[in-house]
């Protein structure tokens, strides 16, 4: 529930301030008073009524403890609300090391609130309590940092502002609901289907493992965004096309060899990190894994697109690919279980980078790079042959994804497709 309304308040006006100032920085200081005022009230206004529905909520789950914990997470919504904006604003101007900073303040104190309420007081409800505190103290921070920044920009008001935050949030808000629920699905699914066998824990277990390279996925695709709005909106095409190709690049560059690596290593990773009971969620895993490929890369033709000022294209996209995704997972789990599941994402998502790509190559005219994609691919490759040779038990698996991780980068520089230039072009490309 707590996710669901850092969503919802994650998408409320944040994904339009960070194209608008992305698309000019002198903008900063319009957004942060726009911000300041109007996000902060719809994140009040949200908290108020989860609030006022804590009792309810509550009463509809059988357990009137759940109150005070529904009314702690109302009371975190507006606090957390601060500190999107402020990331988001400074994502917006390309400070992506102040955005990660407070990102990360975030999560420390929070994480270390609700550890050090949970062992004084030994309950759920302490804990909260630690989350919250930790929450209002990179609230503060969001503060204290939007307010050291907004002198910095000339004081400029920007007309169109109400009618694009209203146009982007009308599309953010259920894009984010279709994408979340689109990832989660095929998960409810197979639990609904196959009832309470053995399944469906497979499958938690192989998820959750698959799940992994998507704060990859997303960063880049923050990274990206911003600098190709910048330049699409000035008309710098050439530049927005080049760092389109170097997003794709890098997305292939490094999925490929984490899904290879974790195919050849699957038995072994899922036997350290749950046991061997889940062992046989190991096939699962590695069709899932192919299919986070190509999720990543409809993740990021989507990012691409929607710097382009169609935020709707990417709504479409997905929406269509919610209805597939059930119909698919419909059909194929009844008859081949947790397999079924896990080749519908690999047909769903396959669909769905198409159509990206294909929106991206209409808008910008970037497709990935083919040579690119066959040197990463035999470097994978040989990181493949090497792990599939390779046995290892217990803390020798990290030892092992280490050493293929390390003869897949080496396989790279060998083949002059990760150079010195490259890096430095990629770093000028995304970094003001």
């Amino acid at each position: 529930m707590v996710a669901w309304l850092n969503t919802i308040t994650g998408t409320v006006f944040l994904p339009g301030l960070r194209k608008i100032v992305s698309e000019d920085h002198d903008r900063m200081s319009a957004a942060i008073r726009f911000g300041a005022r109007w996000h902060t009230l719809a994140s009040l206004a949200l908290g108020c009524i989860f609030c006022l529905l804590s009792a309810p909520a509550a009463w509809a789950f059988g357990d009137s403890q759940l109150t005070m914990l529904f009314l702690l997470c109302g009371l975190q919504v507006p606090l957390a609300g601060l500190v999107n904006l402020a990331a988001t604003l400074f994502a917006g101007i390309r400070r992506f090391r102040w955005s990660s900073m407070l990102k990360a303040a975030d999560g420390v104190l929070g994480g270390v609130g609700a550890v050090a309420f949970l062992l004084v007081w030994s309950s759920a409800t302490a804990m909260f309590w630690g989350l919250l505190l930790g929450t209002a103290g990179s609230a503060a921070l969001a503060v204290a940092m939007m307010m050291k920044e907004y002198p910095r920009w000339r004081l400029i008001t920007y007309a169109p502002m109400w009618n694009r935050l209203w146009y982007w949030t009308s599309v953010s808000l259920p894009g984010a609901i279709v994408l979340g629920t689109l990832l989660t699905v095929d998960m409810w699914l197979v639990k609904g289907i196959l009832g309470n066998s053995a399944a469906p824990g497979l499958y938690a277990a192989a998820y959750a493992l698959s799940r992994f390279p998507m704060f990859m996925v997303y960063g880049l695709g923050l990274a990206v965004f911003t600098r190709v709005s910048h330049a699409f909106h000035h008309q710098e095409f050439a530049l927005a096309r080049l760092v389109s190709v170097e997003a794709l690049r890098i997305s292939i560059m490094f999925l490929l060899p984490i899904c290879t690596i974790t195919i050849v290593s699957s038995s072994e990773l899922l036997t350290f990190l749950f046991s061997s009971t889940y062992a046989g969620a190991a096939p699962a895993l590695s069709v899932m894994m192919a299919a986070m490929v190509l999720f990543g890369l409809l993740e990021t033709g989507l990012r691409l697109v929607s710097a382009t000022d169609r935020p709707g294209a990417g709504l479409v996209i997905l929406s269509v690919l919610l209805a597939a995704a059930v119909a698919v997972n419909l059909i194929l789990i009844p008859r081949f279980g947790i397999m079924g599941a896990a080749w519908g994402s690999v047909l769903v998502f396959g669909v769905g980078a198409i159509a990206a790509l294909a929106l991206v190559f209409r808008y910008l005219g970037a497709l990935p790079p083919l040579l690119s994609f066959v040197r990463c691919g035999i470097g994978s490759g040989i990181a493949f042959a090497l792990g599939a040779s390779w046995h290892a038990d217990g803390s020798m698996v990290l030892i092992k994804l280490s050493g293929l991780s390390f003869a897949y980068l080496a396989a790279l520089v060998l083949s002059r497709e990760l150079r010195r230039e490259d890096l430095r072009r990629i770093r000028k490309s995304i970094w003001p």
